[in-house]
């Protein structure tokens, strides 16, 4: 969320500036089920739906793409790298994001 001076980072009230603001607003993405924000109902990945459920490497690919397209969707993020991959309960998503203000990587472990 845009507020004066930076972006607010996941700590409430806490700013973050640059490279920080999008790294956290690429965690929020992943943790951001669409529909979830009414002023922007497209915007989010919502991976963690698809945690915990069977799938295949066909599957974990579609899942990757729909997060490329999810950061693609942030202003300052031109392109993403995304790989998934799942041991039981858990996804392990790594993105490696080409930023307007360079390149960003990101690792987060989503559980059910």
């Amino acid at each position: 969320m845009r507020m004066m001076g930076g972006y607010e980072d996941l700590t409430p009230g806490r700013l973050a500036d640059g490279i920080e603001a999008i790294r956290m607003r690429a965690f929020r993405i992943i943790e951001t089920e669409p529909g979830q924000l009414p002023q922007d109902p497209e915007w989010g990945w919502g991976l963690r739906r698809y945690v915990g459920v069977p799938l295949g490497p066909a599957d974990l690919e579609l899942i990757a793409q729909i997060g490329r397209a999810a950061f693609r969707r942030d202003p300052e993020i031109q392109d993403a790298r995304v790989t998934i991959t799942q041991e039981g309960r858990v996804a392990h998503v790594r993105a490696q994001l080409l930023t307007i203000r360079g390149p960003v990587d990101i690792e987060r472990d989503i559980a059910v």
